[in-house]
């Protein structure tokens, strides 16, 4: 069974390199990889840290279609709230507490102001 699961991962094309990883050990291949990998690191979109007493926009998804609020309205909160603190699950995840908020929040829910 392991040599089927082995012969599989082997002749999938992976997402990192493009490649499947037998065409990617060939010394023909491995500037395609070198550069692949280049730029899967530097298009990495990058958030600026938030830290307590930084305001911040919380992401509303708003309601209705978008369709009809897409001119009109902002997927941003018109409010700035402040970071009360910075808190961490058990997988070392960050979550933010909001002043006045009972709910914490995900990065990616935020806007930095």
């Amino acid at each position: 069974m392991l040599t089927i699961v082995v012969n599989k991962y082997n002749s999938t094309v992976h997402s990192s390199t493009k490649l499947k990883p037998n065409d990617a050990h060939d010394d023909k291949k491995s500037p395609d990889v070198a550069m692949q990998l280049t730029l899967n690191s530097t298009n990495k979109r990058l958030y600026p840290n938030i830290n307590v007493g930084d305001d911040v926009k919380i992401y509303d998804s708003g309601q209705g279609k978008y369709a009809n609020r897409k001119e009109t309205k902002s997927k941003w909160s018109e409010t700035t709230y402040k970071v009360e603190k910075v808190d961490r699950d058990i997988n070392l995840n960050k979550y933010y507490v909001l002043e006045n908020l009972n709910r914490s929040y995900n990065r990616n829910e935020l806007l930095l102001i």
